[in-house]
C-alpha cells in the first residue's frame, strides 16, 4: 500500500533512523500505526524491521562508523602534516636567523677590525676584554692587554698640563651614563708617546638593563688639532709678518676695558718711507721692508709683550704691567737694531711713540690715541732727515745698478746750468735743474739689473720694461717733499720734440723746458763717454748728431744754442 516509506539520509532531518508515514489525512491508519508500535517491544520492532528491510540496516551503521573513522584518520593525518610543515618552516626560520646572526657577527668583527677609531671593551671589573687593531696600534698593546686593568692600558693625561685625567670608563662604571672625554686629553702609549684623542665611553647592558661592561671608542685628533690650530693662527696673525693682527690686538685691548687689568704701555710704530720704497724698488722690496721691521719689533720685545701689525705700515706693541721707563728702553732697542740692519739699498726707519695706562678706569682707546699722536709728531720730526737718507740710498743703488755715476751727474749739472743761464731761467729753476740733472734717471732703480747692464740691443720686451723708468722716477719724486717740484721733469725727460717720445707722447713746448735742456745734454754725454752698449765718439761727431736730430728729437733752439754757444763748435 506504500504507507511506509524509507527516506534517504539526504532527505531526512533524522539521518541514520527509520521513518514511517501514512497517507496525508488518513488519521485512522496513523492512529492504528502509533497504537501498534507502542504495544510491541524493541526486539519485536527489530524483527519487523528485518522482515521489512532485511539486514541492510546493520551495514548502514557500519558505514557510518567507517565514515567517522576515516574522517578521524584524515584529521589526524592533516594535523600530522601541518605539524610537519610547521616544523620545517621553523627549521628554515632558525637556519635563516642563525645565518643572519653569523653575518652580523662577521660584519661586527670586520667593522671592529677595519674601523679607524680605537675600540676597547672592559668587564664590570674594569679588566680589558677587547682591543681592536686601531686601539692596539694607538696603545702599543697586543693580546697581553686582555685581562689587564684599563688604567694600565689606557693612560690618559691633560695635553697641556700633562697631569693624569680620570678615564671615561671609570666614570661610566660609577655613574652608568655615557661619558665624553675632556678637552685636551692625550693618550700615552706603551712607549711613552702622546697622541691627542677625542670621543668617550658608554655602558654595555644586558636585556634587563644591568651593566656588565663598558665600551670606549676614541680616535686620533692630531690632524683635526693641527687644522684647528692653523685656522686659529690664520684668524689671529698677519700673513706677511707672522705677527698678531689687528683683530687679535683689539680683543686683547678690550680686556683692559672689561676686565680687571693692571697698568700697561702701548707703543705705536709708523714706518718711514714705505711708499717710497714701493715706488722705487717695487712691492717685493716694500714687503721685505715690512718684514724686517716686524722681525726687529718682535725680537726686541719681551716674552709677555704682544706685537701686532696694526695697519699697512703701522705696528702696535702692548706691554702688560709696563711703565714709561720700560717703553722708552724698548724704543731705544728697536731704533738701535733698525740702524744695525739698514744698508745702502734699504733704510729701516720707524717713528715710535708711546702712552701709559695707569688707572683702572682709564679707557684703553684713549691711551692708544695718545700713543698715535706722539708717534705722528715724531714722524714729522725725523721725516726730512729720513728723506735725505733715502735719496742717498737711491743714488747709491742707481750707481751700483747702472752707469749713472757721480761724474756723469756733475757733467749734466754743468752743461744744463750753462744752457739755463743763457736762456735766462730763474734761480729757482736753476736749483731745480741741478737736482733734476742728478736724479733724472732715479726710476732706473726699479728696472731689472740684467736690462740695465745688457751690452747689446734690448729686445722689444726689455725695451718696454726700460721705458717704465720715467714713471717710476715720477712716483718716487712725488712721494718726497723735496723732490716733488722736479717730478714732472723726471716724467718728461724722454719726450721728443716731434711727439714720438715716451711715456706721454708730448710734443714741442708741451715738454717742460728743463726736460728739453736735459734731453740734449744727456744725449751728448752718452755719445762722448763709454757705455755698455756703445763706444764713445768725438765731441764734433756728437755735436753733428745733435744738430741732425734738432727739430725731431730735440728742441731746435736749445740744440743749436748748446752746440754753438756752450760747445763753441
Amino acid at each position: 500500500m506504500n504507507i511506509v516509506k524509507d527516506f534517504s539520509r539526504s532527505q531526512s532531518l533524522y539521518s541514520g533512523q527509520f521513518h514511517r508515514a501514512v497517507k496525508k489525512g488518513d488519521v485512522q491508519t496513523l492512529a492504528l500505526v502509533k497504537s501498534g508500535f507502542s504495544q510491541i517491544s524493541s526486539d519485536e520492532l527489530n524483527s519487523i524491521n528485518e522482515k521489512w528491510y532485511g539486514r541492510a540496516s546493520t551495514w548502514i551503521y557500519i558505514g557510518y562508523y567507517l565514515e567517522f573513522l576515516l574522517v578521524g584518520i584524515a584529521l589526524v593525518g592533516a594535523v600530522i602534516l601541518w605539524v610537519s610543515l610547521w616544523n620545517q618552516r621553523l627549521r628554515r626560520e632558525v637556519r635563516k636567523k642563525t645565518q643572519e646572526l653569523l653575518h652580523e657577527k662577521e660584519l661586527l668583527n670586520i667593522t671592529l677590525q677595519s674601523i679607524g677609531d680605537g675600540v676597547v671593551a672592559t668587564g664590570i671589573d674594569g679588566a680589558i676584554t677587547l682591543l681592536n687593531p686601531t686601539a692596539r696600534r694607538m696603545t702599543g698593546w697586543e693580546d697581553d692587554a686582555l685581562g689587564e686593568k684599563f688604567t694600565t692600558v689606557l693612560r690618559l693625561i691633560n695635553e697641556e698640563t700633562e697631569q693624569p685625567v680620570s678615564s671615561p670608563i671609570e666614570r661610566v662604571l660609577e655613574t652608568g651614563e655615557i661619558v665624553g672625554l675632556a678637552n685636551h686629553t692625550a693618550l700615552v702609549n706603551r712607549m711613552g708617546e702622546k697622541t691627542p684623542i677625542a670621543d668617550g665611553a658608554a655602558p654595555i647592558r644586558d636585556e634587563n638593563g644591568t651593566i656588565y661592561g663598558v665600551v670606549m671608542v676614541f680616535r686620533d685628533v692630531t690632524q683635526e688639532k693641527e687644522q684647528r690650530e692653523k685656522i686659529e693662527y690664520i684668524m689671529s696673525h698677519d700673513s706677511m709678518t707672522g705677527l698678531y693682527n689687528r683683530w687679535y690686538m683689539e680683543e686683547e685691548l678690550s680686556r683692559y676695558d672689561h676686565e680687571e687689568k693692571g697698568s700697561c704701555a702701548l707703543i705705536m710704530g709708523d714706518l718711514n718711507g714705505l711708499k717710497l720704497v714701493n715706488d722705487a724698488f717695487g712691492h717685493y722690496e716694500g714687503d721685505r721692508f715690512i718684514r724686517e721691521i716686524a722681525a726687529i719689533l718682535e725680537s726686541s720685545s719681551g716674552p709677555h709683550d704682544v706685537v701686532c701689525r696694526w695697519g699697512g705700515d703701522e705696528f702696535l706693541i702692548l706691554m702688560p704691567g709696563a711703565g714709561a721707563a720700560d717703553a722708552e728702553q724698548l724704543i731705544e732697542r728697536i731704533l738701535a737694531r733698525c740702524s744695525e740692519k739698514s744698508d745702502e739699498t734699504l733704510q729701516l726707519s720707524i717713528a715710535l711713540g708711546y702712552a701709559i695706562k695707569k688707572e683702572p678706569g682709564e679707557r684703553i682707546h684713549d691711551v692708544l690715541r695718545e700713543a698715535e699722536q706722539l708717534t705722528y709728531r715724531r714722524k714729522l720730526m725725523i721725516e726730512k732727515s729720513f728723506r735725505s737718507s733715502v735719496i742717498n740710498a737711491l743714488l747709491a743703488t742707481l750707481a751700483a745698478k747702472s752707469e749713472e755715476t757721480e761724474e756723469h751727474a756733475e757733467r749734466l749739472q754743468h752743461y744744463c746750468g750753462l744752457i739755463g743761464k743763457i736762456l735766462g731761467i730763474s734761480t729757482k729753476e736753476l736749483d731745480e735743474m741741478s737736482l733734476f740733472a742728478m736724479l733724472h734717471d732715479i726710476g732706473k732703480v726699479g728696472i731689472n739689473d740684467a736690462i740695465l747692464q745688457k751690452p747689446g740691443a734690448l729686445s722689444d720686451e726689455e725695451w718696454l720694461e726700460m721705458k717704465k723708468h720715467p714713471e717710476i722716477g715720477f712716483r718716487i719724486a712725488q712721494n718726497n717733499v723735496d723732490l716733488a717740484p722736479i717730478s714732472e721733469y723726471i716724467l718728461s725727460h724722454h719726450e721728443r720734440w716731434d711727439g714720438s717720445g715716451y711715456p706721454r707722447g708730448l710734443r714741442g713746448e708741451e715738454i717742460p723746458v728743463l726736460a728739453r735742456i736735459l734731453a740734449v745734454v744727456d744725449a751728448f754725454d752718452a755719445m762722448t763717454n763709454d757705455r755698455i752698449y756703445s763706444n764713445p765718439i768725438s765731441r764734433e761727431a756728437a755735436a753733428e748728431e745733435i744738430l741732425r736730430c734738432a727739430g725731431t728729437q730735440f728742441d731746435p733752439v736749445i740744440a743749436r744754442l748748446f752746440v754753438e754757444q756752450v760747445l763753441g763748435l
